[in-house]
C-alpha cells in the first residue's frame, strides 16, 4: 500500500473507519465575518429590488440592478463556501497516519512521510488574514489550513501539540527552534508580552 494516497467518495470513510482515528479535528465558522457577508449580500438584493420595482429598469438603472444583483450573489456564494467548508473540511490523526482534506476527497499520509523537511515550519504562512502549513512530501503540496477571517481550526493547540510530538517521535529531531514551538504558537492566538514575560520570571 502506498505510504501517501488521494481517498475519494466512499473510500475516505471506509478509511477512517479502519484506521482507529483518536483525533479529529474539524473548522469553526467566524460568525461575526459571516454575518457580514450575509448582510452585504442582502443590502444588494434589498437595493436591486429597489431599482426593480421603484425605479424600473431602462439605460443606467438596467446595469445599476444588474450589477448590485450580481454583487450580492457573490456575497452570498462566498458565505455558502465557507459553510460548506466547515462542513467538510477536517483534519484526523491516527497513530499511522495524518488525513487532510474534506468528506468526499482527501489525502492520507504515513507519518513516515512527516519529517521537519516536509512540513518545513519556517516557511509556515502566518498573518492577521490567513495562516496555514504546506506539506511537501512524495511529491505533492498539500496546505493545511489553519485560519481565515471566516473559518478557523477549532482545536490550533491541539494539532500543532500532534505534529510537534510526532516529529519528535519519528525523527528524534524537532524543527528549527522547537524549544520556542509553544510560544510560536501562542503567537497565533495573540497571547500578550506581559504574560510570556511572566512565565519567564517562573
Amino acid at each position: 500500500m502506498s505510504k501517501i494516497q488521494l481517498l475519494s467518495g466512499p473510500a475516505v470513510d471506509e478509511a477512517l473507519e479502519q484506521t482507529a482515528v483518536r483525533h479529529l479535528i474539524r473548522y469553526q465558522i467566524n460568525p461575526a465575518t459571516l454575518g457580514v457577508l450575509l448582510i452585504l449580500g442582502g443590502v444588494c438584493f434589498v437595493i436591486a429590488g429597489y431599482i426593480w420595482f421603484a425605479i424600473g429598469l431602462g439605460g443606467g438603472t438596467t446595469a445599476a440592478f444588474i450589477g448590485t444583483l450580481l454583487v450580492g450573489l457573490t456575497f452570498f456564494s462566498m458565505a455558502a463556501f465557507w459553510g460548506n467548508f466547515r462542513n467538510n473540511r477536517f483534519i484526523a490523526i491516527s497513530d499511522d497516519h495524518l488525513f487532510i482534506g474534506e468528506e468526499e476527497k482527501a489525502w492520507r499520509v504515513h507519518w513516515s512521510l512527516v519529517d521537519r523537511e516536509s512540513l518545513n515550519f519556517d516557511q509556515m504562512q502566518s498573518s492577521r488574514l490567513r495562516g496555514s502549513i504546506r506539506l511537501e512530501t512524495a511529491g505533492q503540496n498539500i496546505d493545511i489550513p489553519l485560519y481565515t477571517p471566516f473559518v478557523y481550526i477549532e482545536d490550533l493547540e491541539g494539532l500543532m501539540f500532534e505534529l510537534l510530538q510526532r516529529l519528535d517521535a519519528e525523527g528524534g529531531e524537532a524543527p528549527v527552534g522547537a524549544p520556542d514551538a509553544d510560544v510560536d504558537e501562542k503567537e497565533l492566538f495573540d497571547e500578550s508580552e506581559d504574560t510570556e514575560d511572566q512565565r519567564e520570571q517562573q
